[in-house]
């Protein structure tokens, strides 16, 4: 008799079985009024962002900002592309100075891991002395910015 009256109840009130219970004991769901905060992440790394986060981080150092240098653009492009996402650790730099008609050429690479915008990824760098000391070298004039299959590779001529 005791269970039949408690069916009756819950039938009675609808369902509703969570007024049988403490009140601190239902969790209360959304309503569909309700929207939850959508929460985007900017994983695109673009070489004109690269260049504003490099020369962002040179003048918080004190140094000149370097300047895109198509020419070198494309030759970074082609490193990038030529790696076809693998990193050559600098091994196809070699002799490019006599190519491009420069003194002296530098190069950083690297891969996209996880997801950081053009800033995060040049940051990245600061992890290793010899990268981010290529960023901050002020010798370097101009620069050229390759991006392909998550390879960056940047380029500095004096």
């Amino acid at each position: 008799m005791k269970k039949l009256l408690i069916i009756l109840l819950i039938i009675i009130l609808g369902g509703t079985t969570y007024l049988l219970w403490p009140k601190s004991a239902v969790e209360t769901p959304l309503r569909a009024s309700e929207s939850v905060p959508e929460v985007t992440m900017d994983c695109t790394m673009t070489e004109s962002g690269v260049l504003d986060a490099v020369n962002s981080f040179r003048s918080e150092g004190g140094l000149e900002p370097v300047s895109l240098l198509p020419k070198l653009d494309t030759y970074a492009d082609h490193r990038a592309l030529e790696q076809n996402g693998m990193l050559d650790s600098h091994a196809g730099l070699v002799g490019a100075a006599d190519e491009l008609g420069y003194q002296k050429v530098g190069e950083i690479q690297s891969m996209q891991i996880g997801c950081h915008d053009s800033r995060g990824q040049v940051e990245m760098f600061r992890s290793s002395t010899a990268h981010w000391d290529s960023v901050m070298n002020p010798m370097w004039q101009d620069i050229g910015i390759g991006i392909h299959k998550g390879v960056l590779n940047i380029n500095f001529v004096q």
